[in-house]
């Protein structure tokens, strides 16, 4: 008799867990393209017509499952969103005031957290203290949205909109979040509401998005106020500047529009500064709040 045919030993899964395993590996390289500034690789470009990342227009999720999985997405995306209000809400300014002097730095200059109120208030190492950690809190809050959105929409149990597929879904998503940083540096919920002008957190949110266009603005920034004095002026040039460069390079649309309506909310955030600047009376660094030199 002839030796029979040996057939290999392959391990049996069952179709869903293979179904599992494929959509892992796909999914794993493309979660690297949407955390790099929002911009999509030709592969990445591609896969938006692939099954698994269409599943809510090639598949149908009935009844209840349909209904938990839409009300998961809202409550992620509403978690992520939470996260960035809350980062921008930490009033460093605050802090600062209270830790190096006891006061509430509210009370003093012109009232506001940001970085210029205080060095004007408590000094220059304070100052910039509290500079770059209001940078750091836009940084944080588009890096933890790249990651977490990503992250949220690939669980099998989430189901996203249908009018959308994630590689131009997450760009929305975290241009919310960058909305939502500003929102909680200039209006915290742990000062009332109050809070300081958004300058410092929006350029953080621009470094993150896109360095070219923060490090743009960052110099104009430096430029004006190097030459002026006026810190406020400064910003608001610098927001300017930030809202034409965006549209210089190549960016997602949501990512434009957020820099528009950040930029936009920073000048408006402004408007006290604005009506002094037109009447003459903005103090210049170096001055307090009445124009009188600082005797620091």
């Amino acid at each position: 008799m002839g030796n029979k045919p040996t057939v290999p030993d392959v391990a049996w899964v069952s179709p869903d867990e293979a179904a599992r395993r494929v959509r892992e590996v796909e999914l794993k390289s493309l979660l690297v393209e949407f955390t790099s500034h929002g911009r999509q690789s030709p592969q990445a470009r591609s896969a938006g017509s692939s099954p698994l990342l269409t599943r809510n227009r090639s598949c149908q999720f009935g009844g209840l499952l349909g209904n938990v999985g839409s009300m998961m997405f809202w409550i992620g995306s509403s978690v992520g969103l939470l996260v960035a209000y809350l980062l921008g809400s930490t009033p460093t300014g605050y802090l600062a005031g209270k830790l190096v002097r006891g006061i509430d730095i509210r009370e003093h200059g012109s009232k506001s957290t940001g970085a210029t109120n205080v060095l004007r208030t408590l000094g220059k190492w304070p100052a910039l203290f509290v500079l770059v950690a209001d940078v750091m809190k836009g940084v944080a809050a588009i890096v933890f949205a790249q990651s977490w959105y990503p992250w949220l929409l690939t669980r099998y149990s989430v189901v996203w909109p249908k009018e959308f597929e994630i590689p131009s879904l997450v760009p929305w998503l975290v241009c919310l979040s960058g909305l939502a940083v500003l929102l909680g540096h200039g209006r915290s919920i742990w000062l009332q509401f109050t809070g300081g002008k958004s300058a410092a957190t929006g350029l953080g949110v621009l470094l993150a998005i896109s360095l070219p266009v923060g490090i743009g603005t960052a110099a104009v920034w430096g430029v004006v106020l190097a030459i002026s004095r006026i810190v406020s002026f400064s910003s608001i040039l610098a927001a300017l500047t930030a809202i034409v460069l965006v549209f210089c390079f190549e960016h997602p649309m949501p990512y434009r529009l957020l820099v528009v309506a950040g930029g936009l909310y920073v000048i408006v955030r402004h408007r006290a500064n604005i009506q002094r600047l037109l009447a003459g009376a903005e103090p210049r660094l170096g001055q307090n709040s009445s124009g009188s030199k600082l005797s620091q």
